[in-house]
């Protein structure tokens, strides 16, 4: 369960409050609970219907948009004849029904007139961050959607809201969704029900150090404001939740009998039911199988780090990647890992199964089929669902003490459920790093006993991982190739840590298929079609590194000169940007890189490709090399000793300035390194700041990751 969930889960029945990972109500993510029922976009769709129902079936006076008042009506009819007729229109007619819905649901127009029918509210968001800091995908379109209402300061007023940040005190921008978001929720007349919450994952308690108190405020005020229903009370602690999904084992001939065979299967290709669409934009709902065509090490055989070039073959997915883009993979769990979670829940890997929503009334969300096809066996299950090498969270320990018997063990279990008992938990779980598996194992007892129902509750589904993709679609057509460091670490346990997808990928081999997906990244490098043309001859000003100003014409590209900072494997999106512009005859002016790594002849990626760039000058490259010599140097130190060749680009040529790599302390140092070539190159350290500021910080993007 991540952040997202533990609030989600915390917050429980909410009697007629919205709870949402920034959404409204318009939005299909938006999770409406009350004491008796819990559903998703079906609670628009209803209330909808009873708009129009109220009005006779004629327009509401508050729709004046024609369109608008079709769609809704449409959409009326379609969920009306499902109803009542058990689903008796023709599929093309649910389609079309369905696509002019959506429409109805995302026009800009709905929310205003949404608003105004709305009852008081109280509006829960859950506000996390992506990249260094930045606004999640849909939180962009939706905060978007609000800024254009700006105008409107009574559109939210009678709604409470209540914001909770999930942030990372590491990034550059620290909760700033959450923040931007309660300010303008307020500039729209909407009123805070509670203080802000702003979590921080770097805490050592994690983002639970904040989210207690912050929901213990939180309940209180709901309290206040909606009292529960007479003859309802809230459902105790100690009372054991139904699972949320409902598994049915398979007999081989489809009958319900439990499969009495052992083994455990080595393929699961024959059963795979998901069929990929081609015609289809890739998304995570329809994932394309691709095949490795090449796995390579990078790094020496003596080098203590394995990287691997990881290339695959995207030729059947629609949409071409460009520089900046990543790759979307769809992990599995290795076989070892899975025989010993199926060894210690004692339940053979070939039972067949079904899974289903345990309670129609609950907002469950379906499993995908190209994650886990339907019915499958345990083994796949577990291979392709179950997380099962990820640090278990405080839920887990709360459910799982419902099912220990012996009192010693259901008091420790409740006591790394608390929020006293945060530090117990650090110690135990987080800093070593501890998995499920091996919580599992350690209390075998309580595993047995534990209904397999539940496991669906305890572990969280295994996420996609994102890789930025490190090669050009120009320069190889049809493929996308990745730069993976196989993560591989030690900490007080025995047992060395390893990274689920990378050591998962490592076991492959080429003509292997891998699900995958290509998604837009957080890095938007500039383009002809982007940039803006400058083949007019005129000129501007600007300073020189001696800070004197002097007009200076414009003969370069339209494409403005690129700075790209990528220590290690953060050089991964630069290497499609440079392989892009080489591609496409566009060196005019070469894009500059600055690569650090630990030995020049030990993990100094694509040398020999870069090198031959650099002299036939297609690219500016400098590099770092932190032990080949007692003075650890790396990219920041480089940056410092190229101040006056970096201050031309930065502020004579206005160049774009690019960062990728880890997010601890190399981006404090780098941005840092950039202030010190503003300081030298203005001679001021207020101007340098102010410039850093109010221009520099504005054409200058990272991507991070912990």
């Amino acid at each position: 369960m991540n952040a997202v969930d533990s609030v989600h889960h915390l917050l429980g029945d909410l009697p007629p409050v919205l709870a949402s990972g920034a959404q409204f109500p318009f939005s299909k993510d938006i999770t409406y609970a009350s004491p008796t029922i819990g559903c998703e976009e079906s609670v628009i769709r209803s209330y909808i219907r009873r708009l129009i129902d109220e009005d006779g079936g004629e327009k509401p006076n508050d729709f004046k948009d024609q369109n608008l008042e079709t769609n809704i009506r449409i959409s009326m009819e379609i969920e009306r004849d499902e109803d009542n007729t058990g689903a008796n229109l023709s599929n093309g007619d649910k389609q079309s029904r369905e696509e002019k819905m959506e429409d109805m649901l995302n026009s800009s127009r709905f929310l205003e007139v949404f608003c105004r029918k709305l009852p008081p509210l109280a509006v829960v968001f859950i506000a996390a961050t992506t990249g260094q800091g930045d606004d999640p995908d849909n939180m962009k379109e939706f905060f978007k959607m609000l800024w254009s209402h700006r105008q409107n300061r009574t559109l939210l007023s009678g709604t409470k809201f209540a914001v909770i940040g999930l942030g990372d005190s590491s990034y550059q921008k620290f909760n700033y969704s959450a923040k931007r978001l309660n300010n303008l929720l307020t500039l729209l007349g909407a009123n805070s029900a509670v203080k802000i919450g702003l979590a921080d994952d770097q805490h050592d308690l994690g983002p639970d150090f904040v989210v207690d108190s912050w929901l213990e405020h939180f309940w209180l005020k709901m309290g206040e404001l909606y009292p529960s229903p007479e003859g309802l009370t809230p459902i105790a602690n100690n009372v054991l939740p139904p699972p949320r999904y409902k598994v049915t084992f398979l007999s081989n001939n489809g009958g319900k009998n439990v499969v009495t065979e052992t083994h455990l299967p080595q393929s699961d290709s024959a059963i795979n039911q998901f069929v990929f669409d081609p015609t289809k934009e890739v998304t995570s709902s329809n994932i394309c199988p691709s095949m490795i065509t090449k796995l390579e090490r990078v790094t020496s055989s003596d080098h203590f780090q394995d990287v691997r070039l990881v290339e695959f073959d995207v030729s059947n997915i629609l949409r071409k990647h460009k520089p900046g883009d990543v790759l979307m993979i769809q992990p599995q769990n290795t076989d070892a890992d899975v025989k010993e979670f199926l060894d210690l829940i004692g339940i053979d890997g070939g039972k067949m199964m079904e899974i289903n929503s345990s309670d129609l009334k609950m907002a469950v969300k379906e499993i995908a089929p190209c994650v886990l096809e339907q019915p499958c066996t345990m083994y796949q299950c577990a291979k392709k669902y179950f997380d099962i090498m990820s640090v278990p969270k405080r839920y887990f320990f709360e459910l799982l003490s419902f099912f220990a018997t012996d009192e010693d063990v259901k008091e420790r279990f409740q006591e790394f459920a608390s929020a006293e008992g945060q530090q117990d938990l650090y110690d135990y779980c987080n800093r070593p790093k501890r998995s499920i598996v091996e919580v599992l194992a350690d209390f075998p007892d309580v595993t047995k006993s534990v209904p397999f129902e539940y496991f669906f509750d305890l572990i969280p589904m295994l996420k996609p991982r994102a890789y930025s993709i490190a090669s050009s679609a120009a320069m190889y057509p049809g493929k996308a190739q990745i730069l993976m460091a196989v993560v591989n670490y030690k900490t007080n346990l025995k047992r060395p840590r390893l990274g689920v997808c990378s050591n998962w990928l490592k076991t492959l081999n080429v003509g292997d298929f891998v699900n995958v997906w290509i998604k837009q990244g957080t890095l938007k490098f500039p383009t002809i079609e982007n940039s803006i043309p400058n083949h007019t001859g005129l000129s501007h000003n600007t300073r020189d590194a001696n800070n004197t100003t002097e007009p200076v014409l414009d003969t370069d590209s339209s494409v403005p000169p690129v700075i790209m900072i990528g220590p290690g494997t953060g050089c991964a999106p630069f290497r499609s940007y440079i392989q892009e512009q080489i591609s496409l005859n566009l060196t005019n002016s070469p894009p500059v890189l600055f690569f650090g790594c630990r030995n020049n002849d030990k993990d100094h990626f694509f040398k020999e490709e870069w090198q031959n760039q650099s002299a036939r000058n297609q690219l500016e490259l400098y590099t770092a090399f932190s032990r080949d010599q007692d003075d650890k140097i790396y990219v920041q130190h480089r940056i410092r000793e190229n101040w006056r060749r970096l201050w031309d680009l930065i502020d004579r040529r206005k160049a774009l300035i690019f960062f990728a790599g880890n997010a601890k302390r190399v981006p404090i140092d780098v941005h840092e390194a950039l202030t010190f070539v503003c300081e030298s190159g203005l001679g001021n350290q207020n101007e340098a700041a102010l410039y850093m500021k109010k221009d520099l910080e504005k054409r200058y993007q990272t991507e991070t990751w912990a």
